[in-house]
């Protein structure tokens, strides 16, 4: 396993936990507000290791890029829309209600892409990545902890293609709420790290409400 991926991943993690990332009613044309969040130290092993059984290789299909071109989107319905951003020209998907994932337009099974979520389970962030990654580990196989902090997971895994998978998810609360109202996340390949750690950024510094 490259180390120079696992640090990427742990700049992800500390950027985004040690901003610690809130908002609330917020209009588009205001600024997304920061709390002083502390970040936790990471769960141990804080990196994946390699396994006896190699993984396959991964698909053919280009690095997510960072620096992409974004457009605002809408997700829910008032009084619980919220606004953020998405890469430009990328597909969408719903999954469920309040729920749509998004990937680049030629994407294919095993490549990048990115999802968003309400979340209404009245639970704390902290909490939310507790349930996140004991349902992880319960449905996925070499569950690995890259990162872990109040309000983000970075994991890797073994997809049932037998590829090496990337995920980091991120909880986002009213401002002045403590329960969690928000979520995103981003997946793809090791040689995709670069990419996810900009996009998460880049869509966890527009987060509005309505």
């Amino acid at each position: 396993m490259d180390r120079r991926v696992i640090g990427f991943f742990l700049v992800l993690l500390l950027l985004g936990a040690g901003a610690g990332y809130a908002w609330g009613a917020l209009t588009p044309e205001q600024p997304l507000e920061f709390e002083g969040a502390r970040p936790l130290p990471a769960a141990s092993p804080s990196f994946p290791f390699e396994t006896e059984a190699p993984y396959a290789q991964d698909v053919d299909f280009p690095s997510l890029a960072p620096d992409l071109t974004y457009v605002r989107n809408r997700l829910g319905e008032d009084p619980f829309a919220y606004t953020y951003r998405r890469p430009k020209g990328w597909s969408s998907s719903g999954i469920g209600a309040g729920e749509v994932t998004f990937s680049p337009p030629d994407g294919i099974e095993g490549g990048y892409g990115m999802r968003v979520k309400l979340v209404n389970a009245r639970m704390t962030p902290e909490e939310m990545v507790a349930q996140k990654l004991a349902a992880l580990q319960s449905t996925e196989d070499d569950v690995q902890i890259v990162g872990r902090s109040s309000d983000t997971l970075a994991i890797t895994y073994r997809s049932s293609a037998n590829r090496l998978r990337y995920n980091t998810f991120r909880w986002f609360t009213d401002t002045g709420g403590g329960f969690a109202t928000f979520e995103t996340s981003v997946y793809g390949r090791a040689q995709d790290v670069p990419g996810l750690t900009d996009l998460l950024d880049q869509v966890s510094a527009s987060i509005r409400r309505s």
